[in-house]
């Protein structure tokens, strides 16, 4: 559909801006993100590494990008991003 074509044309410059720029402009572009996985979660699904936590983030940043892992993940990334996970659950929140 048209809609998935201009979900895909924004995709990349939507990924980049998440981690450039200052924390709360990453939250708003991943906040922008959700809401777009939530109408079209295949056109992220390539992307699951983007959304992976990173130590020193938010907790805040790292909730959303959880929400936004649980939307994208497929038969394809689902091992990857569970193991991803699975990490998280060890890990001490530093945020």
């Amino acid at each position: 559909t048209v809609r998935q074509q201009v979900y895909a044309r924004l995709k990349t410059p939507l990924v980049t801006l998440v981690h450039g720029g200052t924390v709360e402009q990453g939250y708003a572009t991943l906040k922008h993100i959700a809401l777009l996985v939530s109408r079209a979660p295949a056109v992220f699904a390539e992307e699951h590494k983007a959304f992976f936590l990173r130590f020193n983030e938010p907790t805040y940043v790292k909730l959303v990008k959880l929400d936004i892992l649980t939307a994208i993940a497929t038969a394809r990334n689902v091992a990857e991003i569970a193991e991803e996970v699975s990490e998280y659950i060890t890990d001490v929140d530093v945020a």
